[in-house]
């Protein structure tokens, strides 16, 4: 579920996005009052168009809650050396999703978003299909939040890091991946020998020896 609208709208999807919730309660009430499509399109009950597509690119369905979002809980602890490649923090001043994306390939766009869900943080994996749409695949564990890491290198792939701090330094990671755009998923634990692979970013060629995750 989508806590920001204009989840893909032209600007800077490497920032962190804020949203006043005054605000959204105004567009919100102003959605809601019953008037005359404009284009002659049927509008849904609560005022909406049937369709709805965002000024610059792909169309994108939102569903926001921010009496839910507002409410969520810290981030996960943050590991040094991540922020280059990692989701920011959500879930304070009205931040409630962090996209990062990965270096486009053949099939499109893909990333990873941190996202505020009523009390909790969780990470989720995102690309868009052949048609615009966007898709979404919950790959933090529940009541475990995670740092998200795009790893870059294999073309057509939607590969992510899931990564936790250790106590007294230092960090754990899964790696999260999808080698047929979003229809099966695999997850593997990466091998401390490949923590700097983690820190940059980077799919190593080696990550099919890797273990299965457990669960």
């Amino acid at each position: 579920m989508d806590r920001v609208a204009g989840w893909l709208d032209g600007s800077d999807p490497r920032t962190t996005r804020r949203v006043s919730w005054g605000a959204v309660a105004a567009i919100a009430i102003a959605l809601a009052w019953p008037t005359p499509a404009s284009d002659g399109s049927q509008r849904h009950p609560t005022g909406r168009p049937s369709v709805a597509a965002p000024a610059q690119g792909p169309a994108v369905a939102t569903d926001a809650d921010p009496a839910c979002a507002a409410g969520a809980g810290p981030s996960a602890p943050r590991p040094a050396g991540l922020a280059r490649y990692s989701t920011g923090q959500v879930g304070a001043s009205g931040v409630v999703e962090s996209t990062r994306w990965g270096v486009a390939g053949s099939r499109g766009l893909w990333g990873v978003a941190e996202v505020a869900d009523c009390g909790a943080v969780r990470l989720d994996a995102v690309w868009f299909g052949p048609t615009g749409q966007k898709h979404r695949y919950r790959i933090s564990p529940p009541g475990q939040p995670e740092i998200g890491v795009v790893a870059n290198s294999l073309d057509g792939a939607i590969s992510v890091y899931g990564v936790r701090a250790l106590v007294g330094g230092g960090f754990t990671a899964t790696l999260h991946i999808s080698t047929d755009w979003g229809l099966t998923w695999q997850e593997r634990e990466v091998p401390p020998s490949a923590e700097e692979d983690v820190r940059a970013g980077a799919l190593p060629a080696q990550w099919r020896q890797w273990p299965t995750a457990a669960g």
